[in-house]
Protein backbone atom coordinates (compact mmCIF):
# COMPACT_ATOMS: atom_id res chain seq x y z
CA UNK A 1 0.00 0.00 0.00
CA UNK A 2 2.48 2.73 0.86
CA UNK A 3 4.14 2.02 -2.80
CA UNK A 4 0.91 2.99 -3.99
CA UNK A 5 0.60 5.56 -2.22
CA UNK A 6 3.68 7.09 -3.34
CA UNK A 7 3.52 6.29 -6.85
CA UNK A 8 -0.57 8.24 -7.07
CA UNK A 9 0.47 10.84 -5.09
CA UNK A 10 4.09 11.51 -4.82
CA UNK A 11 4.82 11.74 -1.59
CA UNK A 12 7.21 9.76 0.60
CA UNK A 13 5.54 7.99 3.05
CA UNK A 14 7.94 8.37 6.68
CA UNK A 15 5.44 6.04 8.69
CA UNK A 16 2.11 4.01 9.08
CA UNK A 17 0.50 3.80 12.32
CA UNK A 18 -2.43 1.24 12.91
CA UNK A 19 -4.65 -0.04 15.57
CA UNK A 20 -6.39 -3.39 15.53
CA UNK A 21 -9.26 -4.01 18.06
CA UNK A 22 -11.77 -6.38 18.38
CA UNK A 23 -15.71 -5.52 17.44
CA UNK A 24 -18.97 -7.13 17.16
CA UNK A 25 -19.89 -7.05 13.07
CA UNK A 26 -22.30 -4.05 12.24
CA UNK A 27 -25.06 -5.15 10.40
CA UNK A 28 -23.77 -3.50 6.63
CA UNK A 29 -20.02 -4.72 7.10
CA UNK A 30 -21.48 -8.22 7.98
CA UNK A 31 -23.65 -8.46 5.10
CA UNK A 32 -20.06 -7.42 2.84
CA UNK A 33 -18.66 -10.14 4.48
CA UNK A 34 -21.44 -12.67 4.24
CA UNK A 35 -21.56 -13.13 7.87
CA UNK A 36 -23.99 -12.97 11.08
CA UNK A 37 -24.57 -9.67 12.46
CA UNK A 38 -22.43 -9.16 15.60
CA UNK A 39 -20.30 -11.75 14.69
CA UNK A 40 -16.61 -10.77 16.36
CA UNK A 41 -14.23 -9.50 13.94
CA UNK A 42 -11.07 -7.24 14.04
CA UNK A 43 -11.04 -4.13 13.48
CA UNK A 44 -8.02 -2.62 11.28
CA UNK A 45 -7.58 1.34 11.53
CA UNK A 46 -4.46 2.23 9.41
CA UNK A 47 -3.24 5.92 9.02
CA UNK A 48 -0.02 6.67 6.59
CA UNK A 49 2.29 10.05 7.30
CA UNK A 50 4.47 11.79 5.23
CA UNK A 51 7.77 12.57 6.02
CA UNK A 52 6.03 16.24 6.99
CA UNK A 53 4.28 14.19 9.59
CA UNK A 54 0.67 15.46 7.77
CA UNK A 55 -1.21 12.22 7.51
CA UNK A 56 -1.75 11.27 3.45
CA UNK A 57 -4.65 8.11 3.63
CA UNK A 58 -6.66 6.50 6.77
CA UNK A 59 -8.11 3.33 5.98
CA UNK A 60 -10.72 1.48 7.85
CA UNK A 61 -10.64 -2.41 7.30
CA UNK A 62 -12.85 -5.62 8.70
CA UNK A 63 -11.49 -9.29 8.93
CA UNK A 64 -12.68 -12.33 10.55
CA UNK A 65 -9.71 -14.54 12.11
CA UNK A 66 -10.52 -17.28 9.65
CA UNK A 67 -9.52 -15.13 6.64
CA UNK A 68 -7.10 -12.88 7.96
CA UNK A 69 -5.06 -14.20 11.15
CA UNK A 70 -3.33 -11.26 12.93
CA UNK A 71 0.46 -12.53 13.90
CA UNK A 72 2.82 -10.24 15.71
CA UNK A 73 6.75 -10.87 16.13
CA UNK A 74 8.57 -8.81 18.68
CA UNK A 75 12.07 -8.64 18.92
CA UNK A 76 14.67 -7.36 21.13
CA UNK A 77 17.98 -5.79 20.50
CA UNK A 78 20.84 -7.89 21.97
CA UNK A 79 21.66 -6.20 25.42
CA UNK A 80 25.24 -4.56 25.98
CA UNK A 81 26.96 -5.79 29.08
Amino acid sequence: MIGAIERVLGVPIKLMEQVVDAALAPRQIAELLQIRGRSPLLCFERTYYAASGEPVEHAVSWHTGRRYPYRMILSRAERRT
